[in-house]
C-alpha cells in the first residue's frame, strides 16, 4: 500500500502476493462477451461492484476474440451461444494467443457443454440468470481455480 497526501491510501493492483484480500477480484481487468443486452448490462454492473475493471464489452464471439487479443485482460467472460462465433470457439482462439481466466456464462448447463468448457481450460461455468449474490462468489471461486492451476 502506498500512502498519498491527505492520508489517502492507494493499493497497487499489480501487487497480489499471498496476502489474504477481502475483495479478491478488485483491480482485475476483464472483458465481457454477451449477446443479450440486458444480461450484458447486468454483468457489467455486477463486475464493477466487485471492483473489476471492465475494459470492454462486446455482443459476439468474433469481437470477443479481437478485444481479448488486443487488450489482454486477466479475465474473459463469455456467453456460450453468440453470433458469428460461439463462446467455446472464441475461447479456443483466445487461448492460442495467451492464457487468461476464462469463465462461461450460459443458460445451457448440460453436462456435455460443461465438459467442453473444462476441456478448454475454463475456470468456471456459471448458469443464467445471474445475480449479484450468486455471481460474485462464483467469480471468486473461478479466479482461485485459475490461480491454483497456473
Amino acid at each position: 500500500m502506498i500512502q498519498l497526501n491527505n492520508n489517502t491510501n492507494f493499493v497497487d493492483p499489480s501487487v497480489r502476493m499471498g496476502v489474504e484480500n477481502e475483495e479478491p477480484l478488485r483491480g482485475l481487468t476483464a472483458i465481457v462477451a454477451e449477446d443479450e443486452s440486458i444480461t450484458l448490462v447486468l454483468l457489467n454492473r455486477i463486475l464493477r461492484l466487485a471492483g473489476i475493471d471492465v475494459i470492454g464489452i462486446v455482443g459476439d464471439g468474433q469481437s470477443a476474440v479481437q478485444l481479448a487479443i488486443h487488450a489482454r485482460p486477466e479475465m474473459v467472460i463469455l456467453d456460450v451461444k453468440m453470433p458469428f462465433l460461439s463462446g467455446l470457439d472464441a475461447a479456443r482462439h483466445i487461448r492460442s494467443h495467451y492464457d487468461p481466466c476464462i469463465i462461461f456464462v450460459t443458460a445451457f448447463t448440460e453436462t456435455a457443454m460443461q465438459e467442453a468448457a473444462r476441456g478448454l481450460g475454463a475456470s468456471g461455468v456459471i448458469g443464467k440468470p445471474v445475480t449479484n449474490d450468486t455471481l460474485i462468489p462464483q467469480l471468486e471461486a473461478a479466479w482461485e481455480r485459475y490461480k491454483s492451476n497456473r
